[in-house]
């Protein structure tokens, strides 16, 4: 229960440090449309993780500690991808 008020704590902050970041460097007669994207993005990737665990679970059969596993490989995979990316 503590990891989980962690985790949201953090996804919070996250989530909010971005939002000011787009709301101070957009424009403002485009700040509704790109705070759309923004949403949209965010939901389209909620809805494509939950496909993805339910997939793993009922098609490849795995558990949910090992769906957990891959998820989170996947995200730290990702992650450095980006800061790979960046670095370069």
């Amino acid at each position: 229960c503590l990891f989980t008020a962690v985790r949201a704590t953090g996804s919070s902050i996250l989530w909010i440090d971005s939002t000011i970041l787009l709301q101070k460097f957009s424009a403002p007669e485009m700040l509704g449309r790109v705070m759309a994207i923004d949403f949209a993005l965010a939901t389209a990737a909620e809805a494509t993780s939950a496909l993805l665990c339910g997939f793993l679970q009922d098609i490849c059969g795995l558990s949910p500690v090992q769906v957990s596993l891959v998820m989170g490989f996947l995200a730290a995979i990702i992650f450095w991808g980006g800061v790979l990316y960046h670095l370069n």
